[in-house]
This record gives C-alpha cells, sequence and structure tokens, in this order.
C-alpha cells in the first residue's frame, strides 16, 4: 500500500469518525443514562479514545475540540452558553490527560479513558462553577464515581473496536514504514535504470 493511499484512507476515516463522534454526541444530549445532573456516558470520547490510539495525539484533541464546536452550532441554544464552555473545557482536559497517560505507558486504554473521563468531569465543573454557580460543586464527587463507571465502559468499547478493526488503522509508525518502502523502492528502480544506462553506453563503445 502506498504512502498516497493510507493519508487518503487516513483522512476519511478521520471524517468518518468526526461524523460519527457528532451524531453520538447530539444523540447523547437526549439520553438520560446517569441520574446525576451534567453527567454523561461520554459515547463520543470513544471516537477519540480510537484517534489517540490509532493517528495519535494531534488528530484525536483537534478532533475533539472541532466536534465540541460543531454539536455546539448543531444544537439550539448552545454556542457560546454556559454548556458549550463546560464540553469544551472537558474535552480539553479529557484529551489533554489522555495524551499524557498514554505517553507515560503504564495504563492500557481503559484506564487511560478512566483518566479522560475523570478530568472531563474536573474541566466541567471548574467552568460550570464560574459561569453556573457554586451548586454544582455539590455533584462533584458523584459526577467523578460516575466517570469511573463510564470511563470503563467507553474504554472497553473502544479497546474491543479496535480489536476488530486492527488491519484497517494505519498508525503514525506504519505510516513511516510504508513511506520509507516507497522510497527504497524508488531508489531500487533509479539504480535499475543506471545499470541499464551504463550497459547501454558499454555496448555502443
Amino acid at each position: 500500500m502506498t504512502k498516497q493511499t493510507l493519508q487518503l484512507r487516513r483522512l476519511v476515516t478521520m471524517s468518518m469518525l468526526l461524523a460519527i463522534s457528532i451524531i453520538l454526541n447530539i444523540v447523547e444530549n437526549y439520553i438520560v443514562v446517569i441520574p446525576i445532573p451534567a453527567a454523561k456516558i461520554g459515547l463520543a470520547n470513544i471516537v477519540a479514545l480510537i484517534l489517540l490510539y490509532s493517528y495519535g495525539f494531534k488528530p484525536a484533541f483537534s478532533l475533539t475540540l472541532l466536534r465540541v464546536l460543531l454539536v455546539s452550532l448543531l444544537l439550539p441554544g448552545r454556542f457560546l452558553g454556559p454548556v458549550f464552555w463546560m464540553g469544551l473545557a472537558g474535552a480539553f482536559l479529557a484529551v489533554v490527560t489522555m495524551g499524557l497517560v498514554k505517553k507515560i505507558k503504564i495504563f492500557g486504554i481503559i484506564g487511560t479513558s478512566i483518566f479522560g473521563a475523570i478530568m472531563h468531569t474536573v474541566g466541567q465543573v471548574i467552568v460550570g462553577y464560574f459561569l453556573i454557580g457554586e451548586g454544582l460543586l455539590a455533584y462533584l464527587a458523584l459526577m467523578a464515581f460516575a466517570s469511573i463507571i463510564t470511563g470503563f465502559i467507553t474504554g472497553l468499547i473502544a479497546r474491543q473496536f479496535l480489536k476488530v478493526t486492527k488491519d484497517w488503522f494505519q498508525s503514525k509508525d506504519e505510516l513511516k514504514k510504508a513511506q520509507h518502502k516507497n522510497i527504497l523502492e524508488e531508489l531500487r528502480k533509479t539504480k535499475t535504470s543506471f545499470k541499464k544506462t551504463l550497459a547501454k553506453v558499454a555496448n555502443r563503445k
């Protein structure tokens, strides 16, 4: 598989994952799974984990923040409102935390997901404290506990998804290997062409 093909497949895959994360985020707003204010199961975080473990931190970070922005534009009264800033802060802290946890290579994807879910809650509560009021702090302990459960669930789903689709996703290392392979192939062709040219010159003499 050529570098261009891998890059095209990566672009298409990330576009599809962005669309899926937007749909999951919107659907989640109308489903009350956890009876705690502002607490969500974090279905869209599944996509962030998939991106993080498949393509690295930058795609996961940029697409997560883009998802928050697009969802706020699609849902009425959401853009630049309290819920938008709470969601943005939560998403920012979650992805940054998951990127750091993954980098230290102590925890697996489920542990990474749990840390991300907890920090998502922390980010929401911090911003909510300034925009809504300190009443939200009363739910912090319950929301943090719920985050452990939801983080485990989303991490488990992401892990199973990556196992099933491991042949589809191409990591940075695999992309570099493909690029290196293409370079070696071009060098081989150049070497062969050069030998043929020398042979022709020798025959003319």
